[in-house]
């Protein structure tokens, strides 16, 4: 499902429509392969703002390979649903991203007719300042997904990296640099790289969609 995933990982920059007409057959496979992977199961995708862009681009990819379409649903619908469905739905606010992780352990535990195999959740840029206590975050997300896993052994649990934002290029940003001061994003660009790479360090053996880690060159 990685390549889904890169369809929105990018903070709005959508994929075209046509964006897999001219890919290397490899990746077409590929595409193939986790739309096969996505389309039997039941999924639950917790998120906020990016997370709409993530969806329409697995919908666009979706709709021009072959094969039985993908079903998504609110989660509201989901949990009245039978069969394969990728439920989603967003809660908690930009901001503060502790809100969005106690909203996806929520669904989790009080929509048991959701029943998921899989479930995830994604932060956004948005939850990210230079002044942002990652460990702390982080320490809040691991024990909350922790709990959730003890709690759900028949749910896989997988994990979405942090979007990074563009560096800025303006005038401004470039003569701060040359002065040895702080940008804004460049520093919370740093905080978000280091959740990442906590993401990659404790929970690298559960499915982890890194797209935007091995884009950047961090892993």
């Amino acid at each position: 499902m990685s390549l889904l995933l890169a369809a929105g990982l990018g903070c709005g920059r959508l994929a075209s429509p046509a964006a897999a007409d001219g890919e290397p057959k490899a990746m077409t496979d590929r595409l193939a392969t986790d739309l096969g992977v996505v389309r039997p199961a039941r999924i639950v995708f917790s998120h906020h703002s990016v997370g709409v862009n993530i969806l329409a681009g697995i919908e666009r990819l979706d709709a021009g390979s072959a094969g039985t379409g993908l079903r998504l649903a609110s989660l509201e619908e989901a949990a009245a649903l039978e069969g394969p469905v990728l439920a989603h739905g967003g809660g908690g606010s930009n901001g503060a991203p502790k809100s969005k992780i106690d909203f996806f352990a929520a669904t989790i535990r009080s929509q048991p007719r959701l029943k998921p195999d899989m479930a995830f959740m994604k932060l956004c840029y948005v939850d990210f300042n230079p002044s942002t206590d990652v460990d702390d975050l982080f320490s809040y997300y691991r024990r909350t997904l922790e709990s959730l896993k003890s709690e759900h052994p028949e749910i896989r649990f997988a994990h979405v990296t942090v979007p990074l934002f563009r560096r800025p290029t303006d005038l401004k940003s470039s003569l701060r640099r040359l002065l040895g001061l702080e940008v804004w994003e460049d520093a919370a660009n740093v905080k978000r790289s280091e959740y990442n790479r906590r993401l990659v360090e404790n929970f690298g053996s559960d499915a982890l969609f890194d797209q935007v880690l091995k884009s950047h060159g961090l892993v």
